[in-house]
Formats: C-alpha cells, structure tokens, sequence
C-alpha cells in the first residue's frame, strides 16, 4: 500500500519550510575588492534600503531581512518588490560595480545563488552578470557552485521533460533514477575535492541524500551500476558538465573533504565597462559601471593555483586560459542569461518525495 496521506501532507509541509530559508557560507568582504571603500557604502546603502522597505511593508511572521545572507519572505508582494527588487538586485549590482574582478568567486556566486532562492519562486528572474564562471577561471571557486546549484534547480524541468519523452512504465522509473544520478554526477564531476556539507545550499543536497534509497535500492542501483540505463541517450536526454560520467552507486566516487575556497588570481578587466541589467524581467534594470582597476587589488583568500590569464573588453565576455578545466557550454556565459524557473528548493524536494513514494508503493 502507498505512503498514508497525513504522513504525505506532513513530509510536503516540512520540506516547504525548509526551503525557505537563506544559506550563507562565505562572507562577501571588499577586500581585494578593486573599489573597496565604494563597495562597503554601496552595499550598506542597499542594506539599508532593503531593510527599511522589509521594515516597512512586510510582515515579520513572513521571513526576516538582514542583510545579503539572510534576506526572505514567504509573502510573494514582499519578496517581489522589497527582498528582490531593491535588495539582491542592489547587492548584486555593487559587487558587479566595485568588486568585479572577484565576480567569479565562492562569494559572489553564493551571492547569486542566495539571490534565486529567495526570489525565484516569486519572480521570473534572469542569470546576472558573470554567472556562470568558466571552469577553473582564475579567482574562480575551487567548486563550481553555481553550475552545480544550476543542476539542481533545472532537475525539476528536466524531470518533467523525461517524464513526457518515455512511454513505459520502466523508463517512467529510469528517469527518476536518472534524475537522482544526475545531481550526484555533477556533485562528484563540479566539486570532487570538496566536503558536500561546506556547501552553502547543502541543506537542499543533504534532503536529496535522505533519498539515498531511492539510488540505491533495488530498482535503480542494478540499473545504473551495469549500465543498464543510458541517461544521456533518447528518450532520456538527460546531460552532464563536459559530457561526464552518469554514476550509480556502486562506482559513484567518495567526496572529497576540502572546504571550496577561491583559486588564485583574478579578473583583471570586465565583462562591460558598463552593465544594464535587471534581476527580474518585471525590474527597472540596474546599470552597473565597473570601477576602474589599478592593478593591486588581489584577493587574500585564494587558495590553490591556476595557470592563465583573464582578458575582457566593454562589449566581450570574459575568457580565461587554464589547465584541467571541466568545461560546459552554460559555463562560458558570464554575461547574464535567462534560465529555468520555477522554486529550486520545495520544487526538487517534491520531486524525490514523489520519487520515494512511487518506489515505496511499488515494493508493497
């Protein structure tokens, strides 16, 4: 017999909650920043702005705005026109005005990734400036978060799409498996080094592997293990960063124990002198006039090596020369770019609650 429904409508609501909140790993400072002192005003005014609109218009039992780390609201009004609108736009606009040449950083695409989670399920936002980095870029995040994050959120999209390809009830079953493969493959293909719990949004990753069981169990482990399910070919089509490997669990490989941290060197010229861009399509666009570089900024806390320089112009993308990259097509785009919507956390989380339900029915 499947899962009773109270139980269900419980496991729904604690999952929606859980995915509401902001989650912050690194601390976005100005140092090496290539306008420092212009940062920290810019970023302290749009704190101020953001709280004072949240302060003013929204209700406290609806979520809480402090600053970039911790700025949400379940009150779609709120989060549209305050949380945003003036908050995440605001603070993103000051890093790509004054701390570009570290746009490619763990702190600024924690940023972003802050940013969608608490707006996307609100409004149609597109990808700002400089996400997502080229692999391995110079100052880049030893993880790549954002393309990692990316494949969660779409996981849902791409789900449905594999859903509506298939026309049994055996590949309606592989493309949860490959749904599931997919997230833990890039996992091991975007950050192989890294500890999974020093991730900023592990909380989202950390439900997913609640579904372990689903991954492992009798319907998808044999399949994935022996290859049985070829997730990148029709009807699946489901894709990986660089063409990489779609693992089961058997050959899955261990995660690392690292902390993500930022590579050495750094953006030494910008995407665009000037940037106009909006969040949200519904947004007055913000323009974003980079801050001149002196040549000195540099960001203490890189770690690690990379070999390659970073060139760009005011109308160019921004390349960069490097050894081992893991190289994807969404990876080059650094300038901004629509994306997938719907709400990354309770919407994938949903996902392999119906999995897990469908797999648990099945067996009784």
């Amino acid at each position: 017999m499947a899962m009773p429904f109270l139980y269900i409508l419980w496991l729904t609501l604690s999952l929606s909650l859980m995915a509401k909140g902001v989650y912050a790993q690194f601390n976005f400072t100005s140092e090496g920043c290539v306008a420092p002192e212009a940062f920290d005003s810019c970023m302290s005014q749009a704190t101020n702005e953001a709280t004072q609109c949240f302060n003013k218009n929204c209700n406290s039992n609806s979520g809480e705005c402090q600053d970039e780390t911790n700025c949400f609201s379940s009150d779609p009004l709120c989060a549209q026109s305050c949380i945003c609108a003036i908050g995440y736009q605001s603070w993103i606009n000051c890093a790509v005005e004054n701390c570009w040449n570290r746009a490619y950083s763990c702190e600024y695409q924690e940023l972003v990734i802050n940013a969608v989670m608490a707006c996307d399920e609100y409004v149609t936002l597109e990808f700002p400036p400089y996400f997502l980095p080229p692999a391995d870029a110079p100052g880049s995040c030893s993880c790549q978060t954002g393309l990692l994050f990316t494949v969660i959120h779409n996981a849902v999209s791409v789900y449905n799409r594999c859903e509506a390809r298939v026309h049994t009830s055996m590949e309606t079953e592989d493309c949860s498996c490959c749904s599931v493969s997919q997230v833990e493959s890039t996992l091991a293909a975007t950050c192989p080094n890294i500890d999974p719990s020093t991730l900023p949004f592990y909380s989202q990753l950390s439900n997913l592997q609640n579904s372990q069981s689903t991954f492992e169990g009798n319907i998808c482990g044999p399949r994935l293990n022996d290859g049985s399910i070829n997730c990148g070919a029709d009807p699946y089509d489901f894709g990986l960063p660089n063409n990489g490997t779609f693992y089961g669990p058997a050959n899955l490989p261990s995660p690392g124990s690292a902390t993500p941290s930022d590579l050495a060197g750094q953006l030494t010229a910008p995407v665009a002198a000037t940037t106009v861009w909006s969040f949200g399509k519904a947004f007055v666009p913000s323009t974003a006039v980079a801050a001149a570089f002196s040549g000195s900024a540099a960001s203490s806390s890189a770690s690690g090596s990379t070999k390659g320089s970073t060139s760009g112009s005011s109308g160019g993308t921004a390349t960069a020369t490097t050894s081992g990259a893991v190289s994807t097509s969404a990876g080059s785009k650094s300038s901004g770019g629509v994306r997938d919507c719907g709400a990354p956390g309770l919407a994938l989380l949903l996902v392999f609650v119906t999995m897990g339900i469908f797999f648990t029915s099945l067996s009784q």
